[in-house]
């Protein structure tokens, strides 16, 4: 691809018919490298497993006992922090720098910073969010799901809860670094930097592409227990990208709503209290509704700060 076309993504006058056959190609060539980096990190971690720590990762697998996660918690977190990073950052980041050259930030809009007020406000937002999303995580458990998924949902948040279970700020440093920046920069990348903005154009329609960036951004997660949940934060996220028209209000507000939670996992901790990834949490109906009625309210006031972002956005593209 060059960079002629590469820039076209940017051109209204641009072929429909094209701007498909280019979405495609651009979408194989980020798919073939997600695999690629996930194959490549996957290596590394068996290397650095076997090697420093003398672990076979295949049988660490096999045992996923409390007393084995905390046994062995450092091979897990780089477990962790190598499969988002192969997952998501890094094919994102590799796949902008080396099919968009120097035009690698505009292709995801990131090459422009959102106003103070938004980022103070986008945090807020994904604060106050946290009712509403925690009642809808309880509706989402009322859906009956396999037994198989749910026992390995299970699993998973049981293993979470040990491995956010910290005794020291710089494994409060560590876990926010794994569970809440590196999340936020490459799922960001990928979902709304790449897909949302390319869906647009497609569909025609902003709003169905943010729900279905929304949708397809909870479904690779993998977790049904989650699945709404994980919705309602890709559209509340999708639609600071619109408004605001860039990445890193909505890579700020990931990272605000990962963060959060990993430091009350912290202070938690600090107090003796286990807290369980998989508990849903009661929420009153009304706090419920407080939380999203307040948080369409700042999503306006951010909305008509940002009213002429997708100006913007043409200019400087």
């Amino acid at each position: 691809m060059t960079l002629k076309t590469n820039e076209a993504i940017n051109d209204n006058s641009m072929n429909n018919v094209n701007y498909h056959k280019l979405f495609i190609l651009e979408l194989f060539h980020l798919i073939a490298l997600i695999i690629f980096c996930m194959l490549l990190g996957s290596f590394i971690t068996q290397a650095i497993s076997h090697w420093i720590y003398d672990v076979d990762i295949q049988e660490l697998q096999k045992d996923r006992t409390a007393s084995s996660i905390v046994e062995h918690k450092n091979i897990w977190l780089q477990i962790l922090m190598m499969g988002n990073l192969s997952t998501f950052l890094l094919p994102g980041l590799l796949f902008s720098f080396f099919v968009y050259k120097k035009k690698w930030l505009n292709s995801v809009s990131a090459h422009i910073f959102p106003q103070i007020n938004s980022l103070l406000l986008g945090g807020l937002v994904m604060i106050i969010s946290l009712p509403f999303i925690q009642f809808t995580f309880l509706l989402n458990q009322k859906i009956p799901l396999p037994n198989s998924l749910i026992q390995m949902e299970s699993n998973s948040n049981e293993m979470l809860t040990h491995l956010l279970s910290m005794n020291s700020p710089l494994e409060l440093f560590i876990n926010l670094f794994i569970f809440a920046f590196i999340p936020a920069m490459g799922e960001e990348w990928i979902f709304r930097g790449f897909l949302q903005k390319r869906l647009i154009p497609i569909l025609k329609n902003k709003h169905i592409a943010i729900l279905i960036t929304a949708i397809i951004f909870s479904a690779i997660h993998f977790q049904f227990q989650g699945f709404i949940p994980r919705v309602v934060l890709g559209l509340i996220l999708g639609y600071l990208f619109l408004w605001s028209g860039s990445l890193w209000l909505a890579i700020f507000a990931h990272f605000i709503y990962n963060g959060f939670q990993v430091v009350g996992f912290y202070f938690a901790s600090s107090q003796g209290i286990t807290l369980d990834v998989g508990e849903a949490q009661q929420i009153p109906f009304y706090a419920a509704t407080i939380s999203f009625f307040l948080v369409l309210g700042i999503m306006y006031i951010i909305k008509k700060q940002n009213d002429n972002s997708s100006l913007l956005i043409q200019k400087n593209e």
